[in-house]
């Protein structure tokens, strides 16, 4: 009987589930999903799966990379941004989808442990190297020159 409930309230009202069903646990993407805002419940969960991939490789630099992902985070960019993975390098795009076309923009954060610690690569095809694995000011730069792309 509570499952026919809670599939019945669900179906009717699904954005006040959660005060009413607190045994049903809901995905965060949810809510955005709910408000018709699907992209940008999408571009969340790809960073959640960013930050598992790099909690399971590199293992020198974990808790850099991690830092600097949860710092862009923080900045609203896993909300406009999305993230993706190419073998190691963390690529951030505009992009609805996954894979990029060769013509889509993106930022590509290369990790490295020669010479330097972190290579930015921007969508013009410049390159700009970093001592450390860190959000700056250069980089804050590059994000909101991305985030101001159309979703492509």
């Amino acid at each position: 009987m509570r499952l026919r409930k809670i599939i019945y309230r669900f179906l009717r009202l699904p954005w006040k589930r959660q005060p009413e069903f607190p045994e049903v646990h809901f995905d965060p993407p949810a809510a955005y999903y709910e408000r018709g805002e699907e992209i940008t419940g999408e571009f969340f969960i790809g960073w959640d799966h960013v930050e598992d991939f790099y909690k399971n490789v590199l293992p020198e630099k974990v808790d850099e990379i991690l830092s600097l992902i949860k710092e862009i985070r923080a900045r609203g960019f896993d909300k406009t941004l999305r993230a993706g993975t190419s073998l190691y390098s963390l690529i951030l795009s505009r992009s609805r989808r996954y894979g990029l076309r060769p013509e889509q923009k993106c930022v590509r954060f290369e990790f490295t442990f020669i010479r330097t610690a972190m290579e930015v690569w921007t969508f013009d095809r410049k390159q700009l190297s970093f001592d450390k694995i860190t959000y700056n000011d250069a980089i804050d730069h590059l994000l909101r020159e991305l985030e101001r792309e159309p979703i492509d």
